[in-house]
């Protein structure tokens, strides 16, 4: 298993320190990894850390802008900060990438979606 993965791993057990500390390792190898990156901004905006979050997910969409799951952390980060109608954005555009997308989601993203996009299912199916 990679850094990167055994950090995705680590937020579905709600570790998002711990998954920041694998990250960070993977960083140091590659700064450039764009699902490192992702992986460290979902992880800082789980932990309320969002103005850290902002400046990777921008980078990760320079690199990688039609990442449907990159623009899913978007949406999470600027959900976070208020920034309703931008999350909006994102999901929808994510969305058009990938109408499955909330079959990945995390709990916590999953509600954040269902709340932006009108649904009441907050539970996965």
């Amino acid at each position: 298993m990679t850094l990167t993965a055994k950090a995705g791993a680590l937020q579905g057990l709600q570790k998002y320190d711990e998954s920041i500390q694998y990250v960070d390792k993977a960083l140091v190898l590659d700064p450039t990894n764009v699902d490192a990156l992702n992986v460290k901004a979902f992880a800082l905006s789980n932990l309320d850390k969002n103005e850290e979050a902002l400046p990777l997910i921008d980078r990760v969409l320079k690199l990688n802008p039609d990442n449907e799951y990159y623009l899913s952390t978007a949406a999470f980060i600027m959900y976070n900060l208020g920034k309703y109608d931008e999350a909006k954005r994102y999901y929808e555009n994510a969305l058009q990438i990938n109408a499955n997308l909330t079959d990945t989601m995390l709990e916590k993203e999953l509600t954040v979606f269902n709340k932006l996009m009108n649904n009441n299912n907050t539970t996965k199916q």
